[in-house]
């Protein structure tokens, strides 16, 4: 009930109730997810993890080579899998000069 509060699915009186499957219902299903609750409770550092990850991503996309070993660095630091990310890294930090090699 708490939940079909939440997410108003009742609706005002004199409008027909909306559908379960709400955009609010869903939401509040996301938000009171129990490992959704566990993994804020026990400080994981997997986000921050993954923000490192997609830094490196986005400023090797930009060619800000410095940024990009940084973010990786910081990333292998908090775990080991990003490791395998060095060589797309390294390859989507070079400057394409549009000329082919054949």
């Amino acid at each position: 009930f708490a939940l079909a509060r939440a997410a108003n699915i009742e609706g005002l009186p004199g409008q027909e109730p909306k559908s379960v499957l709400s955009p609010g219902f869903i939401t509040c299903l996301y938000l009171y997810n129990p490992f959704t609750i566990v993994t804020c409770v026990g400080m994981s550092t997997l986000l921050v993890n993954h923000i490192f990850v997609l830094l490196s991503l986005f400023a090797a996309k930009t060619e800000k080579r410095v940024l990009a070993a940084a973010a990786l660095a910081f990333a292998t630091y908090l775990s080991l899998y990003p490791v395998l990310l060095l060589v797309p890294v390294a390859i989507l930090s070079t400057k394409h000069q549009g000329s082919c090699v054949g």
